[in-house]
């Protein structure tokens, strides 16, 4: 749903019946959400060609200002702003094109260091002490998951 219409069923109209390849629209917000200061709005793009997205959100193509971040978590930043990888990953690629840090460094840049092991320390809600995702709802998500000490969820401005 994230990428093109999900019919009713098989046989609805613009589903089957047009020809290949798929339309691929980016109709649901996620791909597109504006971060940062409003100016980064990503073009959310797919390559028949190569088989990649390019300038989506859900891949790192996103910014975190300190100047609009709560005082206290101000302390997080090392630089004016955090920003993702804007990655290109390979549609019918491998796992390694969607292993932790493609999208955003580890720590993302911009972001105080840390291992990936400490992340549970501040997104105990969306990753373990492993580094493992647990909370699947809270990653990628258009907001920034932080456990209760700091404040909740925060939306990606």
């Amino acid at each position: 749903q994230e990428c093109h219409h999900v019919p009713e069923d098989l046989y609805m109209t613009g589903h089957i019946d047009s020809p290949l390849p798929v339309e691929v629209m980016f109709h649901d917000s996620l791909a597109g959400l504006v971060s940062g200061d409003g100016t980064l709005v990503p073009n959310p793009t797919y390559s028949f060609t190569n088989n990649k997205c390019s300038n989506t959100f859900c891949h790192g193509n996103w910014k975190l200002r300190k100047d609009s971040a709560p005082s206290n978590l101000k302390f997080a930043y090392t630089d004016s702003v955090m920003v993702g990888l804007n990655s290109l990953p390979l549609w019918i690629g491998t796992s390694s094109e969607v292993a932790c840090g493609t999208c955003h460094g580890l720590p993302p840049q911009g972001h105080l260091g840390a291992s990936v092991v400490a992340c549970v320390s501040c997104h105990g809600d969306v990753t373990d002490n492993t580094g493992k995702i647990v909370n699947k709802s809270k990653h990628i998500n258009g907001k920034i998951d932080l456990t209760t000490g700091f404040g909740g969820q925060r939306n990606f401005r």
